[in-house]
């Protein structure tokens, strides 16, 4: 996210912070301020920085009339939400489209399961990438997407257990892994993950007991805490 001031100015001359969800946005593309760019990669991620920019990493000479006038430096409010490297956000941003055209394309009745089979890829790697970006909400969604096309799909039901996962929600997590290792009962990848959701919820088993016992302990004085 992103606000540019004048000096002098309350209001920015550009900002997209009205926006409800945030846009991914390429360097070199969609961001081409070379002070912007320097910026953001020297950020870390969740970081909010404010620069200053000289007109030569900025505007220029020039300038950009009417907004910006010659010789103009600039103050930048920027937000580092996230980031993607350039292979990544490649492949992100070509799944997104091609999903796009798929949703949009009526095809003939003889070709609709072509049509559901590259549907079907695309939502698997779309949930994968989203587990790589550590938003595990939107991973469940596209995996779940893709269960609706193969309800017996061995990796939508592993991506589905993955997130559910991170999200601590283990009895849908065990639902969707268990589902998984049904279909694919020799895959490594899913038993270790299974493995991993068993050690998980024994050591959150392991910290319920323990609040419950400091709840309920006796005080000093041999009553328990909780106790008018």
């Amino acid at each position: 996210k992103y606000s540019g001031y004048l000096e002098h100015m309350d209001k920015p001359f550009d900002s997209n912070c009205f926006r409800k969800i945030p846009r991914l946005m390429k360097l070199g593309e969609d961001i081409t301020l070379w002070g912007m760019e320097l910026g953001l990669l020297s950020m870390r991620r969740g970081e909010l920085a404010r620069f200053l920019f000289k007109p030569n990493y900025a505007y220029g000479t020039l300038g950009c009339p009417p907004l910006i006038p010659p010789n103009a430096t600039v103050l930048f409010e920027i937000e580092l939400l996230d980031f993607l490297d350039s292979a990544e956000s490649d492949k992100f941003c070509a799944l997104s489209a091609a999903l796009l055209l798929l949703h949009r394309r009526a095809a003939p009745l003889e070709e609709q399961h072509l049509v559901e089979a590259a549907k079907l890829l695309i939502l698997l790697n779309l949930s994968f990438t989203y587990l790589k970006l550590d938003r595990p909400t939107m991973a469940l969604r596209y995996g779940e997407q893709a269960l609706i096309i193969d309800q017996k799909n061995a990796k939508a039901l592993f991506r589905c257990g993955q997130a559910c996962l991170l999200m601590t929600e283990y009895q849908k997590a065990r639902d969707f892994l268990v589902r998984a290792q049904k279909e694919e009962p020799f895959n490594h990848d899913i038993n270790n993950e299974l493995k991993k959701l068993a050690s998980y919820y024994r050591d959150y088993v392991d910290k319920e007991k323990e609040m419950c016992h400091r709840m309920f302990a006796p005080c000093g004085n041999g009553s328990t805490v909780g106790e008018n």
